[in-house]
């Protein structure tokens, strides 16, 4: 969902001068240490970090949220990791896409819901269903590592717990992998 608009906008909106810039400032997180991203999330996550600040700034909450302690920090990690994995892919989909048909569509009077839908999304199927599978391949790996991880001891309890590896929010990510790459994918002339 946050690839397909940045992809377009880098694609179709934004001046080609700035296409290597932007290009730039989403692959710098990629040139990162690995050692260093976790720590760097652990401070914007953090209970009194940017993060919450920004949101309790703005009144979207109006008290501190716990993000790492669950499931949404590792969902957050996933997200920053792979959002470029899926970006690419499409983005070269709608580059391949022929201005002129959203410019026709545009003067025909469509509105920009209905052009996106009927021209930009079916042009974009493919780069859509490749960076599906790219994507899909390896983030239920990546999501079940905290729930196989073993967890320090509770008080009174003597030795380290583990979930044995049954995490049903990995087959949430695992069960819509194969539907989402047919739905995209090409239909075969026979």
């Amino acid at each position: 969902m946050l690839s397909y608009p940045l992809a377009f906008f880098i694609a179709k909106v934004a001046k080609p001068h700035n296409v290597p810039t932007l290009f730039a400032i989403l692959l710098i997180p990629l040139w990162s240490a690995k050692s260093c991203a976790p720590f760097a999330w652990f401070i914007v996550l953090s209970y009194h970090g940017p993060l919450n600040a920004i949101l309790e700034g703005i009144g979207i909450f109006s008290g501190p949220v716990r993000w790492i302690t669950g499931f949404n920090g590792v969902m957050i990690g996933l997200v920053y990791t792979y959002v470029l994995f899926m970006l690419f892919p499409i983005y070269n989909a709608i580059q391949a896409l022929d201005s002129h048909q959203i410019e026709a569509a545009e003067d025909l009077g469509a509105p920009a819901w209905k052009i996106h839908w009927r021209i930009v999304i079916p042009h974009s199927k493919p780069g859509i269903a490749s960076g599906c599978v790219m994507v899909f391949m390896l983030s239920p790996a990546r999501s079940s590592y905290p729930a196989c991880s073993p967890r320090p001891a509770r008080a009174g309890s003597p030795k380290s717990s583990s979930n044995g590896c049954s995490n049903r929010r990995t087959g949430t990510l695992v069960l819509p992998t194969p539907s989402c790459c047919l739905s995209f994918a090409p239909a075969s002339s026979p």
